[in-house]
């Protein structure tokens, strides 16, 4: 049996040797991943219990014709099918990725230091444009008023449905805009702020549904399993990543399958991240107080603390460049 690492949700997996070098189907994310050679893939790189020490090393390398240096390949595009004739199984329990609140909010500033305009300009686009949606709705219902519209009537529902459903998409847009563009500073991928924003509407179901299923939770939790909410709030942190990691869009339900990568990725790790939770809203607080300008600066700066926080977590190292599942 080969063992070692996914290396898109590090789960740790096992395979026959029969199947080294082929493309097999994560159990875990549904991702294709190559299974590494029988040489890489030796027996040094796990522990007693399957368990991978040194995931990068049993990944078969490929050499960069350019360079002439040896790369680990990424994850291929998810596919929905089975793998094939072979199944591929978990190998053990997952290691766990402590995080250090130092080092993850030292990374957090340099790299919004890199490009703070991008980052704000995917923040205030979709703003701006809330902003002149809603100037349009006051002077809509100006009109209504002047063309002796009585309030209530149907033509006023359907103006106010009309008008609803584009607000909604431009206050998730401010939302999934910059994690897109986030997670893309901390992979080190280059993009552009039409690009992110672009990309973040792909998204719009998808962070509703899954709003849906995290508020479920967090209200199930609280009532009848008298857990605090930010304990919930902290295990299920990583599920909006995870939409836009793993590109889940429309009529796909995001939330099961998220959730489940998202208690599995945040285990070990609760207190910690209730405590970047009483960081990030006390910024909030703040940055709110001189009315809300300071904002601008501030939920740039925590979308991408978000996006570090899933890069150490998925065992990446921040900056380094991956291809998006």
């Amino acid at each position: 049996m080969i063992n070692f690492q996914c290396p898109k949700c590090n789960e740790p997996l096992s395979v026959p040797t029969s199947v080294a070098g082929e493309l097999e189907t994560c159990p875990s994310c549904k991702c294709e991943i190559q299974v590494p050679s029988v040489e890489r893939a030796s027996t040094s790189d796990c522990d007693g219990v399957g368990k991978a020490t040194a995931p990068a090393a049993t990944i078969a390398s490929r050499v960069d014709p350019s360079t002439g240096t040896s790369q680990i390949p990424v994850p291929l595009p998810c596919q929905s099918g089975p793998s094939g004739s072979h199944a591929i199984v978990g190998a053990g329990r997952r290691t766990i990725s402590p995080i250090k609140i130092g080092e993850v909010l030292g990374e957090t500033w340099r790299l919004y230091r890199s490009k703070p305009i991008a980052l704000t300009l995917t923040l205030i686009i979709p703003c701006l444009l809330l902003a002149g949606l809603s100037a349009l709705g006051i002077l809509g219902d100006q009109v209504l008023r002047h063309l002796n519209v009585q309030k209530g009537s149907p033509a006023e529902g359907l103006a106010g449905i009309v008008l609803s459903v584009p607000i909604l998409v431009l206050l998730t847009l401010a939302f999934t805009g910059p994690t897109v563009s986030a997670l893309n500073l901390a992979r080190g991928n280059s993009s552009t702020v039409l690009a992110d924003l672009r990309r973040g509407l792909r998204y719009t179901l998808s962070f509703w549904m899954a709003l849906v299923g995290v508020a479920w939770w967090i209200g199930l939790s609280g009532v009848l399993l008298f857990i605090p909410s930010p304990c919930v709030t902290a295990r299920l942190s990583q599920v909006f990543p995870e939409i836009v990691d793993r590109d889940i869009i429309y009529f796909r339900w995001p939330f099961f399958a998220c959730g489940e990568t998202s208690y599995r990725l945040t285990k070990g790790n609760t207190f910690t991240l209730v405590l970047l939770q009483l960081f990030a809203l006390a910024m909030v607080i703040v940055a709110a107080i001189p009315f809300g300008i300071g904002l601008v600066v501030v939920l740039p700066y925590l979308h991408i603390l978000g996006a570090v926080i899933y890069v150490h977590l998925t065992n990446r190292e921040p900056g380094t460049k991956v291809s998006r599942c």
